[in-house]
């Protein structure tokens, strides 16, 4: 009797100019960021792996798991926006608690 599985996809899409900030992010989950052909392979530490393929202009992030996937696109948008306010000269202090990232600015 055959046997047949069905995998659930999670996706998100991003801007391909986050592309700099995908080494970071991966780091910070403890997750490890390799190249392949069509883009990259994100390899958590849940054992779990993501695949960003790279469009035109952006960036498609697929996995079979969610929570990896949640937490992933939470520090690329943690780390993006760190790095534009530090641009903008402000001061950014990083913190996290609980599963959140809280970003204190200063002038």
């Amino acid at each position: 009797m055959p046997c047949f599985y069905t995998y659930r996809y999670f996706t998100e899409t991003i801007s391909g100019s986050n592309a700099e900030f995908l080494t970071k992010a991966a780091n910070r989950v403890g997750a490890t960021l390799s190249n392949i052909t069509e883009g990259y392979r994100v390899s958590f530490n849940t054992g779990s792996t993501a695949s960003i393929i790279r469009g035109d202009t952006s960036l498609t992030i697929s996995t079979t798991d969610a929570t990896s996937l949640n937490t992933f696109m939470q520090e690329i948008t943690a780390t993006s926006l760190q790095s534009s306010l530090e641009l903008q000269g402000k001061s950014v202090e990083r913190s996290e608690s609980s599963g959140q990232i809280r970003l204190l600015v200063t002038e």
